[in-house]
């Protein structure tokens, strides 16, 4: 990791990125103020049993959510904040909203050839979070005598990877967790059945399970339910 340098002010920082993890031009946001406080928030799921073959325990592991990340950003035009006019061009009416716009463009807006917002990341001291915006909330605290905004503050909530990344850098691969598969061209239920339990023969009551009539026609890209059971491996 670079060190900063020393007695240099690091402003946190939100990039758009594409897949490969490269900023995009043109689209990032630096905070105005640094935040007093921020929340990372990490979930474990715990699920209600449908195991075919229950145990004691009424819950079960059911993986982990997506991490959060949350803080409050604040925006000034009154002139009080040093170099406030460098993303404005010395505007400084227009500081706050300008602001406000830079933040929608880089992490709200939806871009037309994915249908979807920007992938980010925020870096500020020891965060490096990778994710999506997934909601804002942006409140204006003072005007100035046209009703132009002077101040406002962004509730921020970030959501990261998808859980189905989570998954796959987890590597979840035990019989005993819960698994949801998508069927592929060629997929048969014993030979899923068997990948996830280690035996064929759990496929009936996995179709049962997921209310199959008709397991033996699997359609490509249904998803299916493989609850966790302890099985015996043949």
């Amino acid at each position: 990791m670079q060190l900063p340098r020393p007695n240099a002010l690091q402003k946190m920082l939100i990039t758009a990125v594409d897949k490969q993890g490269q900023e995009r031009s043109g689209h990032r946001f630096e905070a105005m103020f640094n935040p007093s406080e921020y929340t990372l928030t990490y979930r474990n799921r715990n699920l209600q049993k449908r195991t075919l073959t229950p145990t004691a325990d009424d819950s079960e592991y059911g993986g982990q959510d997506t991490q959060t990340f949350q803080v409050r950003l604040y925006l000034d035009g009154t002139g009080a904040a040093e170099n406030n006019s460098r993303a404005t061009g010395g505007n400084m009416k227009a500081t706050v909203q300008n602001r406000v716009d830079t933040f929608l463009k880089t992490c709200y807006e939806v871009v037309a050839k994915e249908h979807q917002p920007n992938r980010l990341r925020l870096q500020w001291g020891i965060i490096d979070f990778h994710g999506r915006l997934q909601h804002v909330q942006v409140r204006y605290t003072l005007f100035d005598n046209s009703g132009i905004p002077l101040r406002a503050e962004l509730d921020c909530h970030f959501i990261g990877e998808s859980i189905q990344n989570a998954v796959r850098q987890q590597d979840l691969s035990s019989p005993d967790l819960t698994h949801i598969r998508q069927v592929k061209a060629g997929d048969t239920l014993p030979l899923m059945a068997k990948a996830i339990y280690g035996s064929s023969r759990y496929y009936l009551l996995v179709a049962q399970a997921n209310g199959l009539d008709d397991f033996r026609n699997l359609q490509p890209g249904t998803k299916l339910y493989f609850p966790p059971l302890n099985p015996v491996r043949t």
